[in-house]
């Protein structure tokens, strides 16, 4: 190509300005940037298609080269519109027709380098750890189809295979809306969405529509700064048929990830298709997105009901199976068994749901090591997800790392402070933990931020386990009528002697969990046979595992003095080490004891409590006190009683006084509330005698005199009473 000299191109910039062509374009330019500016959230607020937007575009970028050329070929001047004068013979830098090339060129590069800047999407940055946090609003469904409400959950589990983005859950949304003030919101539309992602800190909210014209769902999808309140990018998708309607959120879900700057291969990497991961069936998602909104809501009987609905539609729907074998697990449900159904159909689920299965169907088939090693994994990929949380804090409770479980439900609390089934997680660790009025603490601390029946379940518990049963009653009472309320507050009272009025709310109600709460109410009282016969028919009940009511049954006879009673009752299969291992070492089952003891967390403290057992058993006191010494401060749960009752038996009195005084105190969750009352009954006699060891008769007495109160209408032939008998006898107590 020639080269073009200096004086040419001079020639022509002065030719150009000459003819008005740079001022010309220059004052397009500005105006068709403002003109974008404006049109763009005219044509999103009034919903018009993505078409509207493209054409208006198109045709701006047209503009340019024509107000080049006209501005080159014409002037505007006081006599109107006229041609423009040719340039001086001697001044043409080159012929007229060049030098129109030239400009129609350059004002077309223009105009698509203004096009392309006006529709880039001025995304925000990511998080402090490169990912970017992004929540979805409830679809509006426009098509009055029920099947399509739960589409929002689907395009969520889609955006979570993403390790760019962090994704709020949908049961997050919920929790944020009950701290907005508005839990009765039907749905997580726009305007609630909004407020929801700037008090979640998120980056990008995505909000949609569903719609149907004619034959054809149309989807459009808006992603929005909350905070900035901007239009980041917005797609639109369509499917020919319902069926269509998966792949098509397929598709929304990799644009998104494309349009939040997350590589293409790194997309095609970590990526599911929500038909064959989830399920086919939208109607049977529609079930599984209500069960989750009620387990959100901490209302497991809807929840159940509708997984068990989602399963019955589509029986090879492994995450909803999950959900059915979940609540199993936590409430001893009968349909704990479907974890192997959910096993066999979650092949292709998506990572986090596959990880949840193995780790619950670890746990449920007694493989506990396995189970703990999927909860870890799924901890370091998932560490905020409140799934992985709820089965992460029970496998490690059960499995006796106590400390874990602490650390784990603080670090939620860090970023979720205000999750109550989390919060009441840490109380139950910190009472395992013996700090029972840091529990208090931090759930008054709750309570006057919030004042809610979700709370006062909060405060009730705290209370109950610090040893405040009045204050914990009078809370619990206004908590409404739910089976965790009503659980803990018949045992708050069962605990205080108050046990008409513990029974009284339990009488009635078909369901085997009233049953259980029935069960430890009776055993305050010394009702060992009722008792039993609570636990025996609350097996038979339809909904109940009957193998775990029998195991609880067992676990009730054993501490209540009945060791051939225990191991009849024994349904022969553990249910969790922190239960088995007492069980078994009440029943004097020493086998079993050394089995479950390698089922612990190494170096947890259920592991070392069995060791400690063994070795009392064998003989080996001072071995075994020295281990229970040293857990005693920092673990709290059976073990004040267990190095009470081991240090009465080698004489160290005061050592025993001090360690089961502090055993007073009621433990009101699940299985280890079986063995409270009577061990709670056992420790008043240790500390009966080892106080008339110590010359403190008196003092001694009053606990005979307090057990043999609360058991007045006791089992006549129970073992315990006849032994609390002689004592009193002994110590001449003032009670018959």
């Amino acid at each position: 190509m020639a080269e073009v000299s200096p004086t040419t191109e001079t020639g022509l910039l002065a030719e150009l300005r000459r003819r008005g062509v740079v001022r010309a374009v220059v004052a397009y330019a500005v105006v068709a940037f403002a003109v974008l500016q404006v049109s763009e959230p005219i044509l999103h607020a009034l919903k018009l298609p993505d078409s509207w937007l493209t054409g208006l575009v198109v045709l701006l970028g047209l503009g340019f080269p024509l107000t080049a050329a006209l501005s080159w070929a014409f002037d505007l001047t006081r006599r109107g519109i006229v041609r423009t004068d040719a340039a001086p013979a001697d001044g043409a830098p080159r012929s007229s027709r060049l030098a129109q090339v030239s400009v129609v060129l350059s004002a077309a590069g223009l105009g698509a380098l203004l096009s392309w800047l006006a529709l880039r999407p001025t995304l925000p940055p990511p998080d402090a750890d490169g990912r970017t946090s992004v929540a979805v609003a409830d679809f509006t469904n426009e098509t009055r189809d029920p099947d399509l409400d739960g589409l929002s959950g689907l395009l969520i589990t889609s955006l979570e295979q993403s390790r760019r983005l962090r994704v709020v859950t949908r049961a997050r949304m919920l929790d944020l809306t009950r701290q907005l003030g508005k839990e009765a919101a039907p749905r997580i539309d726009e305007a609630l969405a909004r407020e929801v992602g700037r008090k979640a800190g998120v980056r990008a909210l995505l909000v949609a529509s569903i719609r149907k014209l004619g034959e054809i769902y149309t989807a459009e999808l808006q992603a929005i700064d909350p905070e900035k309140d901007e239009y980041l990018f917005t797609f639109r998708e369509q499917a020919r048929t319902k069926d269509e309607l998966l792949p098509l959120i397929d598709r929304l879900s990799d644009r998104v990830r494309l349009g939040l700057r997350e590589e293409a291969r790194d997309v095609a990497v970590a990526d599911i298709k929500v038909a064959q991961a989830i399920t086919p069936s939208l109607e049977a998602y529609r079930h599984y997105f209500r069960g989750k909104e009620a387990l959100a809501r901490l209302d497991s009987g809807r929840a159940q009901t509708a997984f068990l609905e989602a399963v019955k539609l589509e029986p090879r729907f492994a995450l909803a199976q999950f959900e059915i074998a979940y609540l199993g697990f936590q409430y001893a449900a009968r349909e704990k068994h479907v974890i192997r159904d959910a096993v066999r159909n979650g092949a292709h689920a998506p990572a986090k749901e596959a990880g949840l299965i193995r780790a619950l169907d670890a746990f449920l088939g007694s493989r506990f090591d396995e189970a703990l090693r999927e909860v870890q994994a799924l901890l370091a990929r998932y560490p905020e997800d409140p799934d992985v949380a709820y089965l992460a804090t029970g496998i490690l409770s059960f499995c006796g790392d106590y400390a874990a479980d602490l650390r784990l439900v603080e670090g939620i609390l860090r970023a979720r402070p205000d999750d109550h089934t989390i919060r009441l997680e840490q109380i139950t660790a910190l009472q395992v933990l013996g700090r029972p009025q840091a529990g208090l603490a931090l759930a008054l601390e709750v309570a006057g931020r919030e004042r809610s029946p979700v709370t006062a379940i909060l405060v009730g518990v705290a209370r109950a386990v610090a040893g405040d049963l009045a204050g914990a009653n009078a809370d619990l009472a206004t908590a409404g009528g739910d089976p965790i309320s009503d659980w803990v507050r018949s045992q708050a009272l069962a605990a205080s002697g108050r046990f008409a009025e513990a029974l009284q709310p339990l009488q009635g109600v078909d369901h085997y969990f009233y049953g259980l709460s029935k069960a430890v109410a009776l055993s305050y009282a010394g009702r060992r046979r009722e008792a039993a016969a609570a636990l025996e028919r609350a097996a038979s009940h339809p909904d109940a595992d009957a193998d775990q009511m029998r195991t609880m049954r067992s676990i009730t006879l054993a501490a209540a003095g009945d060791p051939e009673g225990s191991r009849r009752a024994w349904p022969g299969r553990d249910m969790a080490p922190t239960l088995d291992m007492p069980r078994h070492f009440e029943a004097g089952d020493d086998a079993k004891l050394v089995a479950i003891q390698g089922s612990f967390v190494p170096g947890g403290v259920g592991g070392q409590v069995a060791g400690a057992l063994l070795a009392w058993r064998q003989g080996r006191r001072g071995e075994a006190l020295a281990v229970l010494r040293a857990l005693d401060r920092p673990a709290g749960w059976l073990v004040p009683y267990y190095r009470g009752a081991l240090a009465a038996e080698a004489g160290h009195h005061e050592e025993a006084v001090e360690a089961l005084r502090r055993f007073e105190k009621p433990m009101l969750f699940w299985g280890d509330a079986l063995f409270h009352p009577w061990l709670q009954a056992r420790a008043r006699l240790h500390l009966a005698r080892s106080l008339d060891a110590l010359g403190r008769r008196e003092e001694g007495r009053r606990y005979v005199e307090l057990q043999l109160s609360r058991w007045r209408q006791a089992d006549q032939d129970l073992p315990l009473l006849a032994e609390a008998r002689a004592v009193c006898r002994k110590l001449e107590c003032r009670v018959p």
